[in-house]
């Protein structure tokens, strides 16, 4: 089961997302665009810390 931060970044990206959507059919192009790429960037970091920690060696 993920973690709650990850499921908390993936609701954010989500959401940008959604918000992203409304305002390129409420003509708000490039506003759009941004808030688009910020998505991307937040669920490419929840990616990439949920990876990197994964491939951490774990000594007992």
């Amino acid at each position: 089961m993920p973690s709650r931060g990850r499921v908390t970044l993936y609701a954010l990206a989500v959401m940008a997302a959604a918000g992203a959507l409304f305002l390129l059919f409420t003509g708000l192009a490039w506003l759009a665009g941004a808030v688009f790429v910020v998505a991307l960037l937040v669920l490419l970091g929840a990616r990439w810390r949920g990876r990197s920690r994964e491939t951490e060696v774990r000594e007992v």
